[in-house]
C-alpha cells in the first residue's frame, strides 16, 4: 500500500512536483527580465508538448511551457501520490483490479473529441487521467531494489 514514509516516497514526491512546476518557470523567467533563460526552457518542453499559445496557461502575459493539458498529466502524479494514502479503498481496487486504472483517462478522451473544450477542463482530466499512476509508481520502485538485487544474483550465477 501507499504510505507516506521514508526517503524514496519523498524523493519521488519532490521530483513529482518539481516536474510539475518547471512549466511555470518560463513564464516567471520573462517576467523578471530573463528571457534567455526562459526561451531555453520552453525550449526543452517544446518535444514533449505542441505548445499552442491559447490552449496554455498564462502568467504575467506569458504562456507556461505546456499546455494546459500536459500540465494537468504533469500533476496526476504528485496529487496522486499526496492523496491515495487517503483513499485506501481506491487503493485496494486498483490493486485488485490493475485494469481498472485504464478507466481514468476516459474522461481526458471525451474532453479532447469535445468541440467546447476549455483550458481548465483539459488541465483536470488530465490530472484525472494520470492520478492513480502514483500508486503504482510508488509499488514498483519500493520493488525495485530488491527485483534489482535477484538480477544480479541470478547474472553472478549464470556467469560461474
Amino acid at each position: 500500500m501507499l504510505e507516506r514514509n521514508g526517503l524514496l516516497y519523498w524523493t519521488l514526491l519532490g521530483g513529482a512536483l518539481l516536474w510539475f512546476f518547471l512549466p511555470a518557470a518560463p513564464p516567471l523567467l520573462a517576467h523578471f527580465g530573463q528571457s534567455g533563460p526562459a526561451d531555453l526552457l520552453a525550449l526543452c518542453w517544446s518535444g514533449a508538448c505542441h505548445q499552442i499559445d491559447e490552449r496554455c496557461f498564462h502568467f504575467w502575459g506569458e504562456p507556461t511551457a505546456v499546455c494546459s493539458r500536459c500540465w494537468g498529466l504533469y500533476g496526476g502524479l504528485p496529487l496522486g501520490l499526496l492523496l491515495l494514502p487517503e483513499f485506501r479503498g481506491l487503493q485496494k481496487l486498483l490493486l485488485r483490479h490493475p485494469r481498472a486504472i485504464l478507466f481514468f483517462p476516459l474522461p481526458l478522451a471525451v474532453d479532447w473529441l469535445a468541440p467546447f473544450d476549455t483550458a481548465w477542463s483539459r488541465f483536470l482530466t488530465g490530472v484525472l487521467a494520470t492520478f492513480p499512476f502514483g500508486l503504482f509508481l510508488w509499488l514498483g520502485l519500493q520493488d525495485a531494489p530488491g527485483a534489482l538485487a535477484a538480477l544480479l544474483t541470478k547474472v553472478r550465477e549464470e556467469s560461474r
